[in-house]
C-alpha cells in the first residue's frame, strides 16, 4: 500500500494536538484525572486510524488512477455537498427563519446520506421543534424568525 504524505497530514494533527496536550498536563503537574479521558479518546482515536490504514489498501487488479479517481470522487463528493447545504442553510436563515432553515437543512441532508422520506421527515421535523423550543423558548434567544401576517415562527 503506497501512502501519500498528504494523507498524513490529519493523523499528524491529531498527534500534535495530542502530545501538546499531554505536555501541558505534565508540564503543569496536574493530577492524572485530568488525562483519563484524553487517553481513552486518544486510544479510541488510533484503533480508527488503525481501521482506516487496514481497509485503506487498495483492491488487486485495478489501475492506480482509476482507484485515486474513484477515491477522490467518493471522499470529497459527501463533504462538498454537506458544506454547501450548510452555506445555503446560513444562507436562507435571515429570510424563511432559523426553525424552518433548519427543518429544510436536516431534511435535505438526511435524504441526500440515503434515509428514507418518511424518517428523515420525522426526524427533521422533532429536531427542528426540540431546537425551537430550547432555543427560543426555554433559552429566549433571539434567532432569524419567520414572519407572516398570520404567525411567526
Amino acid at each position: 500500500m503506497k501512502i501519500k504524505k498528504g494523507e498524513l497530514i490529519i493523523p499528524a494533527l491529531m498527534a500534535a494536538t495530542t502530545a501538546a496536550y499531554y505536555f501541558q498536563v505534565w508540564a503543569k503537574g496536574l493530577p492524572y484525572s485530568v488525562i483519563v479521558w484524553p487517553i481513552y479518546v486518544t486510544i479510541t482515536l488510533l484503533i480508527l486510524l488503525a481501521l482506516v490504514v487496514v481497509f485503506y489498501i487498495p483492491a488487486e487488479g485495478v489501475s492506480e488512477e482509476k482507484k485515486e479517481a474513484k477515491l477522490f470522487k467518493e471522499t470529497f463528493k459527501k463533504p462538498l455537498f454537506l458544506f454547501l447545504t450548510t452555506v445555503l442553510f446560513l444562507a436562507i436563515m435571515p429570510w424563511v427563519g432559523y426553525t424552518v432553515s433548519s427543518f429544510a437543512y436536516l431534511f435535505g441532508v438526511q435524504l441526500y446520506l440515503g434515509s428514507e422520506k418518511k424518517r428523515a421527515f420525522l426526524v427533521a421535523l422533532a429536531i427542528a421543534i426540540i431546537l425551537h423550543v430550547v432555543m427560543v423558548v426555554l433559552l429566549g434567544l433571539s434567532v432569524p424568525r419567520l414572519e407572516t401576517s398570520f404567525f411567526t415562527l
